[in-house]
Formats: C-alpha cells, structure tokens, sequence
C-alpha cells in the first residue's frame, strides 16, 4: 500500500495536460521568481493594467492592442506651387515646389550667409539687393542700332590707331604623338640611331638628324618634352643642309631621369628654305660641347606662325616690362642728362679695382632658360659693391621667390673705370721706360 501526504517543500510541481504526453514543471527561482516550463511567469501587480493614448494616436482593443495615429502624411494639403508626395506606411512627407507658385520677393542666401532678395516691380523690371537690373527693353530703347552701340563704346574706350594685332595661321613642319594611344606617332630620323617606344616616347642615340625643305622663310617655333637616359644634355642644331652656315644652335642640360621637361627654341629659317635638324651634333666653330650616349624624347613639335602684334608709334611705360623671351632691337638707350643729375662725383676707381680684382666671369646652365651661358653671379657683384654703386643691382618680386637683377650695361662704368687706371699706369710705365732708354742711349753716345 503507498500512502501519499503534503510534503513541507519541494522543488518542482510537474503537471501533465490530459491529452499531452510532455510534463511541465512550475518551480521558484532563486529571487522568488515563478517559472513555467524554465520561463518566468510575470505576477499581476508587475503587470500592465492599462494603456493610454493622447491625440493624435488612437487605441482600440479586445484581446489585442491597436495603437494608430490620427495624423498621416496623406492628410496633408498644400497651396499652390508646392507638390506634396506622402507615405502612410513609411511616415514620410516629401515636399517640391512646382515652379508655379507666387510670391512677392525671392531671397537668396550665398556662401557668407548674406541674404539678398530678388524682386519684380508693377513694370516687369528686376530689383536685385535695391539695384535695378537692365532688361531688353532698356536695351532696346537706348540702343537701337549697331551704330549707337559703336558709338557709345567708342566713348568708352581710347581708339588704338597705332597699334596692330594679327592672329595669324600656324602651320605645323612636324609634330610627333609619341606617347598618345593607342596609336603613337613617331619621327623616323633621316639618318642617325633611334628606338621607338609605343604609347611612349624615343630613345635617341646621339647624334641623330632629319632634313627639311620647302619650309619658306620667318622662324620656326620648337616644343619638346625631353628626359635623360644615359646622357643628360642634348644640343639642337640647324644649318641650311649644304654646308655649316646660317647656323643656329642650343644647348640643354642637366635633364632629369625621372621627370619629363618641356624646352622650347625658336630659329630663323636659311635663306634657301632648307634646314638640316640636329640633336648632338657641334657645328664647326661652336664653343658647346656633347657627351655620348642616349636622351629620351617625345612630342616634337616645330611650326611656323604668322600671329605678330605692332606698336607704331612711341610706347611710354611707367612701370617694369618683364619679358619672358629675347628682346631684339636696333638699339637700347638710356636717359643720362646732367640736367635730371646732382651731387656729381667722380666714381672711386678703388671700388670699381676692388669689384673688378674679386669677381670673376663664370658659365653656366640656365634654369630659367635651359640652355649653357656665360656671366657674373649677381651675389658676387654685390658681396663687393659701395652704396653709391647701388643701382647695379636690382631684385625682381613675383615668383616663388625674388631674384636678384643685375645690370650688366651699368658695368661698363666699372669697366670703364678700371680700363682708365690701368692706362694711366701704362702711361706712367711708358714714360719710365722712354727716360731709362734715353739715359741708356745717351751713355752709349759717350
């Protein structure tokens, strides 16, 4: 017989639903929670008694919840020129203006948070930030012809009687695309060792040359874009083919390895229209030099221009003129009046002997001109010059950084000066000689 009594405690009460196979436990946690298959049961007074919900949400319910809103982006409405596309499922409202609606003034705000306002006035015409703005028929009623217009420009501006611009034509001799694709063009040297690099550039055996004729006369203009491979200099020679005359000749140097360097070049075309066009070769009697070895070379280019620009009549210019290229001219004079002179003196010859024994004449390779070059280095120069001599030297402002300028017509005075010494003491050397060859002739005659 087993008999059964109410235990003090226990862990667990296991129920079995009539028709289910499975037990399920309802036990107690640790904190005196109450749990129902491991899950814990929530007590009523921990529970939820009531929601409530504020306009614009609604609520219905039963066994479940609704929550809605009153408000949806549906609902919306929007005057003229505004176009409204709403979501209710997203909850979203997207508003564009249509262009159509009106208003008495447009406000527009720029990067600085100013705000200006565009407004039209009973006439039609624009007010922009209190300025009127000219429109078509202001156009019309104060200019009604080309002739007025001419008129009223030529009152506006002096007329350039003598001066003459001409845009001229420019006609291509050659030009080479050697780095372009997917077709590359390149120049086949008439004589001379060469590589072409496809989509690249050339690889040039010094020396090479090619020929051209019927080129007419004026000046050719060259581009090149160069680097250096086993030689990093590259001299640019034309005669007229027959012979070294009517030479033209330049030099570039230090090329870089790794850097392409465009250099341009101007000459003036031999009288018989015919130029032999060389890369490392030294015309007879030329003072440059070419080492061996290869350059690279891409985008040649030589042509001619008619374009040219005439001043006809004296030019005033109260400021600098920077030029970046040659200067030709019959000749350069400077204004040197007593009358615009005063506190004249004669320059000390020690200063210009002390400039003239300390600085020496260099060459060198231009950067700003690539090209070999002989001259003074405006430092040396001024390392040694007096403050009445200050006008030798000038600085040019603008670049990355200012230069020192010299002028180089001005040491002519030092010249000048130095040449004057040295003939007084030639002059004195003379006279002593000429009375120790009296005094030597008169003993020989006794």
């Amino acid at each position: 017989m087993l008999n059964i009594s109410r235990m003090a405690w226990q862990d667990a009460l296991t129920l079995r639903c009539s028709n289910s196979a499975s037990d399920k436990n309802l036990s107690q946690w640790s904190a005196g929670e109450l749990l129902w298959n491991g899950l814990e049961v929530q007590l009523r007074q921990n529970a939820f008694h009531q929601i409530n919900v504020v306009a614009p949400l609604t609520d219905s319910r039963s066994n479940i919840l609704t929550i809605d809103s009153l408000w949806k982006p549906s609902t919306i409405s929007v005057g003229t020129g505004i176009q409204a596309v709403a979501s209710d499922a997203n909850g979203t409202l997207q508003l564009n203006l249509t262009g159509t609606e009106s208003r008495s003034q447009l406000k527009l705000i720029d990067s600085q948070n100013v705000v200006r306002s565009l407004v039209p006035s009973v006439t039609g015409a624009l007010t922009w930030n209190g300025s009127a703005l000219v429109d078509l028929t202001y156009l019309a009623n104060s200019y009604t012809t080309t002739t007025s217009i001419n008129t009223s420009l030529a009152t506006k501006q002096d007329t350039l009687i003598n001066y003459s611009e001409t845009t001229g034509t420019a006609t291509t001799i050659v030009q080479t695309f050697d780095d372009a694709t997917p077709i590359s063009i390149h120049l086949a040297w008439g004589a001379g060792a060469y590589t072409n690099v496809q989509n690249s550039h050339q690889q040039i055996s010094i020396p090479v040359y090619h020929h051209f004729s019927s080129l007419g006369s004026g000046t050719v203009y060259m581009t090149v874009e160069l680097k250096a491979c086993t030689c990093n200099e590259a001299v640019f020679s034309v005669n007229d083919s027959t012979a070294w005359v009517q030479v033209h000749e330049t030099k570039f140097s230090n090329l870089s390895t790794s850097v392409w360097t465009t250099f341009s070049w101007q000459f003036s075309i031999p009288s018989n229209g015919k130029i032999n066009f060389h890369i490392g070769y030294i015309p007879t009697g030329s003072s440059l030099t070419q080492a061996p070895g290869t350059v690279l070379l891409k985008n040649l280019h030589l042509y001619k221009s008619t374009a040219s620009a005439t001043i006809s009549s004296q030019l005033g210019c109260s400021g600098d003129l920077v030029c970046g290229r040659t200067i030709t001219a019959t000749s350069f004079a400077s204004t040197s009046d007593k009358a615009i002179k005063e506190n004249v003196q004669d320059a000390s010859i020690k200063d210009c002997m002390e400039i003239f024994q300390h600085v020496y004449v260099k060459t060198y390779n231009g950067t700003d001109a690539a090209c070999q070059r002989i001259g003074f280095l405006a430092q040396d120069i001024q390392q040694y010059l007096p403050p009445e001599f200050a006008n030798i030297i000038g600085m040019q402002y603008g670049g990355d950084m200012p230069l020192l300028l010299l002028s180089y017509d001005r040491l002519v005075c030092v010249l000048w000066a130095v040449c004057k010494s040295q003939e007084q003491r030639i002059s004195a050397l003379d006279s002593r000689v000429s009375a120790l060859e009296a005094k030597k002739t008169k003993k020989a005659q006794l």
